[in-house]
């Protein structure tokens, strides 16, 4: 597989492709730009953390498939967004035992090959557990195993302890930490996107992103209609808290974001479940990755013309 060379950057001064030198400077120097939406809710300027298109489900197998993401992001100089490598993780693995999902879900003594040294990569384990007492725990041992690229976690888990995250993130430094509203945390809420805001008051704090995502890796379609009301809310209560959406997203329906990124252009986007090989592989798919990838990016770069 060839991964294309970046451009040099005094070809770009030559060219006078100031924008591109721009985009260029931003995404080499990790600078998050102003969001546009952001300063039609609020005379103030927030700074959210830098937005990224994730995919998820990496194994130590698919680490070249990661770099050719990450070079097809970084050849795009007019999108700002980094590359999400997403290695799942859970209580059961962090055991040593394997669990339901095996052709997604690396062993925890290969979880730290999952992820890449790169600066356009965002490297998160996402970590689910049954066990709500012991949170704290877990995730400091999920932080020690991941290995010293990964930049923090997504918490697939309904509404965790906010005494335990505090403790886990005091201990162990985790640079993103994002939080999953999965269809359950919804429902706990009425499914009603100004009690989610409320709700997400005391994870301020705790978290930098929230993921709403009612599909939960099983390839369901997104609502993007509802996806935008919840949107809405959680960005007027909390401009500073990164937000994301996922569910079904793939080449095929890339298409359903294209309202979401018409009113939020630096959204953070993830998927998993329609990027899979058919059961019993499950295997990452390269070809449904990469299509993925590159329709978002045209998705995102045209948003910013």
């Amino acid at each position: 597989m060839r991964i294309p060379k970046k451009p040099p950057i005094v070809n770009l001064i030559k060219q006078h492709k100031l924008t591109n030198l721009l985009f260029y400077i931003i995404n080499r120097c990790h600078l998050t730009p102003i969001d546009r939406e952001c300063r039609s809710h609020t005379k103030e300027k927030h700074v959210r953390p830098q937005p990224y298109i994730g995919v998820t489900g990496f194994i130590q197998a698919n680490h070249d498939l990661a770099q050719f993401l990450l070079a097809t992001i970084r050849g795009h100089f007019q999108v700002h967004h980094h590359l999400m490598v997403g290695a799942l993780a859970s209580a059961k693995t962090l055991r040593g035992e394997q669990n339901k999902w095996p052709g997604r879900t690396p062993l925890i003594e290969d979880l730290a090959s999952c992820f890449v040294n790169d600066p356009l990569a965002i490297n998160l384990a996402h970590f689910a557990t049954d066990d709500r007492d012991t949170i704290d725990v877990q995730l400091m041992q999920l932080m020690d195993r991941a290995g010293p690229f990964c930049d923090g976690v997504q918490l697939n888990m309904v509404w965790p302890n906010i005494d335990q995250l505090a403790t886990a993130m005091l201990t162990k430094r985790m640079r993103r930490v994002v939080l999953q509203i999965g269809a359950t945390a919804f429902r706990q809420v009425d499914e009603n996107p100004q009690r989610l805001a409320e709700r997400l008051d005391e994870y301020k704090d705790h978290v930098t992103d929230i993921l709403f995502d009612l599909s939960g890796g099983h390839g369901l379609e997104m609502d993007s209609a509802r996806a935008i009301e919840v949107l809405r809310a959680v960005r007027t209560r909390h401009p500073n808290l990164g937000t994301g959406v996922a569910g079904g997203l793939s080449q095929e329906t890339i298409h359903l974001l294209a309202p979401i990124v018409k009113e939020f252009p630096n959204i953070n986007i993830d998927a998993e479940g329609r990027l899979r090989t058919p059961q019993p592989e499950d295997a990452m798919h390269d070809g449904k990755a990469m299509g993925y990838v590159t329709s978002a990016i045209d998705l995102f770069a045209d948003s910013h013309l």
